[in-house]
């Protein structure tokens, strides 16, 4: 294949380090490379920025930029500072090849119980009470204080003491580091579970089959799992010439993993969503799935009775009365109405025609 000569006329141009692209863009998603990109665009100008600005200058969620911030001061290519309510106060872009900043060391005289071990992860652990003072050394650390403030941000709601327990103990007992907490909450969210039984049951569930990265964490969570029944969803809405996104496989997560739908229940949802809209929507196929879940409907001979009742019902049903209520009166009917007999004024019609 002949090679391509690339030629520039731009002005006022910034530039990328090779070793950016060559070590680090091919483990970032579009959010991460975008932002990257941006900041060294505005400190080349000094222009100042904030959460806000960015998430509305890409349409993001201010969620979204908090967590590609995350993502690239772990990589070393950013170095972020956060004031103590989580907030970012100052980012720095760093060379490519400068390592991450490690987390500052506690103050002097203080103690930590050991947090990591290298223990095998297990997947029923004992549940960790930490005592107050332990809880708080935890919080001044620089990727806990983090992990907070992305899950509220995630959650939409202040940690209670049992949400923050249950963090810590994923990330001390299951051994998850925070990279794959924080892409845990983010994968229960979308799937609909935002209670941290939910999120704790999932985290399990992934320490189980030995996943330790947010990598195995997607394959898994992704066309891992529900791979073949994301397609034969697709089949059944009527859907084809597209490869399965991470949205369907979010929803079969939710429809099978929160709702308990086997798969001939769902495609008896997508075939009804098909008979009343004519269109595919995964979220009518949702709604459908929802109310079967609240009834109490998980599968496909549940509709079944529930449908042979329905019509059960509608066949005992008293029929309206058929009884004509007299017309109320108005300027067309307000007048007393004619008894004739039509026969008989007939036969006395046709008897004076008749010739003598």
């Amino acid at each position: 294949m002949a090679q391509i000569l690339l030629k520039t006329q731009t002005r006022g141009s910034f530039l990328v380090s090779c070793e950016f692209i060559d070590k680090y863009i091919s483990e970032m998603n579009e959010a991460q490379v975008k932002i990257y990109l941006y900041l060294l665009r505005c400190t080349g100008d000094n222009i100042p920025v904030t959460v806000t600005s960015i998430a509305d200058k890409f349409n993001y969620m201010e969620a979204d930029i908090t967590r590609a911030l995350l993502y690239l001061d772990k990589t070393g290519l950013l170095s972020v500072e956060y004031d103590d309510k989580g907030n970012v106060v100052s980012i720095c872009v760093n060379d490519c090849d400068v390592s991450p900043v490690p987390a500052p060391a506690l103050p002097s005289g203080r103690t930590v119980a050991p947090l990591r071990t290298d223990a095998p992860a297990s997947v029923s652990p004992t549940r960790h009470f930490y005592p107050v003072d332990t809880l708080e050394q935890f919080k001044e650390r620089a990727d806990v204080k983090r992990l907070m403030y992305m899950t509220q941000l995630l959650l939409k709601r202040t940690l209670s003491a049992t949400d923050t327990y249950t963090l810590l103990y994923i990330y001390d007992s299951l051994h998850f580091p925070i990279d794959l907490i924080e892409y845990l909450v983010d994968y229960c969210v979308n799937c609909g579970g935002t209670t941290m039984d939910y999120i704790e049951s999932v985290a399990l569930s992934w320490a189980g089959a030995g996943i330790t990265t947010v990598q195995q964490a997607r394959l898994t969570a992704g066309s891992g799992r529900y791979h073949k029944e994301c397609y034969t969803v697709l089949k059944a809405l009527g859907i084809t010439g597209r490869s399965v996104v991470p949205d369907d496989s979010a929803y079969l997560a939710r429809w099978i993993d929160r709702y308990g739908m086997d798969l001939d229940t769902i495609v008896e949802a997508c075939r009804r969503t098909i008979s009343q809209i004519n269109k595919p929507s995964f979220q009518y196929v949702d709604s459908i799935l929802k109310g079967w879940h609240e009834a109490g409907i998980h599968h496909k001979d549940d509709i079944k009775a529930a449908d042979d009742a329905f019509k059960a019902a509608k066949k005992n049903r008293p029929a309206p009365s058929q009884t004509r209520s007299s017309a109320a009166p108005n300027r067309f009917n307000n007048f007393n109405q004619r008894n004739t007999d039509l026969d008989a004024l007939t036969e006395q019609i046709l008897q004076k025609q008749t010739p003598f």
